[in-house]
């Protein structure tokens, strides 16, 4: 009976809405109980006066602005003034609560304060959720392959807002904020010729190792992610002052720094507001997801390199080429340099902003080689003076036939895939039906900065 009521109510509502009324006839006493989009339209319960409805608004006809104003429904037609959804304390708890994740989240002040912050710059915070929209298939892989919460996704929003390009005041870089030390310690390449903290899924991978093996010290999540902020010595300083046998981190919180102390509240808060951003009313701005994405590609044309100055012509970088550290030596100089690489002493000084010839023992060059090539040129770092000058077309050519020869023993025993322009793990997961992990297992791959266009990898056994 209730649900035909309900029914015959929405009918009700529709019909009126065809024809016009004055704004000032309408209830003014209006309150939306809940909100979300769906299949192309944006559902709204709402209630008037002793009367509820569902407001059903195409898209394209919402307004994205920060706030809210109005709804054009139908042309010449019916504008209904709409407000946010109401933030109560009782619906985001109960929110929280059904979350059913493996973190025990906690719902308090704090945790509010944070949803407040949030929610006050709407229009960043809808850049925000479109720059996560181009990161989210390839986090999403990563954090399911081993066996994560899922939540965890969400924490970039907290540490970057999703900017692979951020800096910290401490020096911590990329989507993950990772330091250097730290970095290194996970298996990323931190030099001034290349930075993998700015590499998506090498540092996605990176982070989420890192978590676990935060969750394995602590046995907690909550102390795990203060642990990410701070470092896992000051919550165990932190926790043996309390006293207390098993302290959670709100027991501790008093004992940490302010950023410690806000930063479990801004994760729940971001995983509330991400989770339900569609309720909430929130758009995600597509501007960010370009921006993302253009970011990332002009990162991976240089091999993610950070040390640029006004000096460095980046047009002069090949495409299709990959970035190639070299150290220089005593003895180097730039058009030896440029011999062993095959490439012209003009573009190592484009691409090191070099204006003369002065070059220094231990200053790393980056050079650019064609991707398919990157074999050839692997190890001309680690050779003597003598090698180097010995190292010809023939030495190259071998090189390349010991390559081939290993493709085709591969391909004896294996289904292989050559990698194209563009391919993550996780698209090439997804075409060939296999989980990542047996992918880099097969392929003997710690992390998923070795993917270069060109090279072959092993998918299952034939």
């Amino acid at each position: 009976m209730k649900q035909a009521s309900f029914i015959l109510m929405t009918m009700w509502v529709m019909l009126s809405m065809a024809l016009p009324v004055d704004a000032q006839q309408l209830p003014t006493t209006k309150t939306i109980l809940w909100s979300k989009i769906e299949d192309g339209y944006r559902l709204q319960m709402i209630r008037e006066g002793d009367f509820e409805y569902i407001l059903r608004t195409p898209l394209q006809d919402v307004n994205q602005a920060a706030e809210i104003d109005s709804l054009s429904l139908q042309q010449n037609v019916r504008t209904i003034s709409a407000i946010p959804e109401v933030q109560s304390d009782e619906l985001i708890k109960s929110r929280i609560y059904y979350l059913n994740s493996q973190i025990p989240f906690t719902y308090n002040t704090e945790v509010r304060r944070q949803v407040d912050r949030l929610l006050y710059y709407r229009k960043n915070l809808e850049m925000n959720l479109g720059r996560s929209q181009y990161y989210m298939p390839m986090i999403d892989s990563i954090v399911q392959a081993k066996g994560l919460p899922k939540e965890l996704k969400y924490l970039p929003l907290v540490e970057s807002e999703y900017k692979v390009g951020g800096k910290s005041r401490r020096g911590a870089r990329g989507i993950w904020q990772f330091m250097s030390p730290t970095a290194r310690m996970y298996g990323l390449k931190v030099s001034s010729v290349a930075d993998h903290r700015l590499h998506p899924e090498a540092s996605t991978d990176a982070a989420f190792t890192y978590l676990a093996d935060l969750y394995e010290m602590f046995y907690d999540w909550e102390l795990a992610l203060a642990a990410y902020n701070a470092g896992p010595g000051r919550v165990q300083r932190a926790m043996r002052a309390t006293g207390l046998a098993n302290p959670t981190f709100w027991d501790i919180r008093h004992l940490l720094a302010k950023e410690t102390r806000d930063y479990v509240p801004k994760f729940t808060a971001a995983v509330y507001v991400m989770a339900h951003y569609d309720q909430i009313g929130l758009y995600p701005n597509h501007e960010g997801t370009t921006d993302a994405a253009n970011q990332v590609a002009a990162l991976e044309k240089t091999g993610y390199r950070i040390t640029w100055n006004k000096n460095i012509d980046a047009s002069a970088i090949p495409d299709n080429s990959v970035a190639m550290n070299y150290t220089v030596k005593s003895g180097d100089n730039i058009g030896f340099i440029a011999e062993w690489y095959d490439v012209k002493a003009s573009q190592i000084r484009a691409w090191n902003g070099i204006s003369g010839n002065l070059i220094k023992p231990g200053q790393e060059l980056a050079i650019y080689v064609p991707q398919d090539k990157e074999k050839v040129y692997a190890t001309i770092d680690q050779l003597t003076f003598d090698q180097k000058q010995g190292s010809n077309e023939g030495d190259r050519a071998k090189a390349e036939e010991e390559k081939l020869a290993a493709l085709r023993e591969a391909r004896k025993n294996f289904v292989v895939y050559t990698i194209q322009s563009g391919d993550t793990l996780w698209d090439i997961s997804r075409k060939n039906g296999v989980p990542i992990e047996t992918i880099k297992q097969l392929n003997n791959l710690s992390n998923t900065r070795n993917l270069k266009p060109g090279t072959v990898l092993k998918i299952r056994e034939k």
